[in-house]
């Protein structure tokens, strides 16, 4: 994303969002980075991490409906 990074969206959803959790799938390939992995922790919200199967992009989709 040329603007925002995937934090600063999640964290602009939130202020929106009237829900505890805002619906995200977060797609990355930085798991192993200090800062990307304490986000997503923080998050608890469902992520793939690059590469990825059409089965662990579909997996992660209905976790966040849920």
């Amino acid at each position: 994303m040329p603007d925002v990074d995937g934090p600063e969206l999640y964290g602009r959803a939130q202020l929106l969002e009237s829900r505890p959790r805002p619906r995200f799938v977060f797609v990355t390939g930085d798991v192993l980075g200090r800062g990307t992995a304490g986000f997503l922790e923080r998050t608890s919200a469902p992520r793939v991490s690059k590469p990825f199967s059409p089965e662990d992009l579909a997996r992660a989709v209905l976790e966040a409906s849920a």
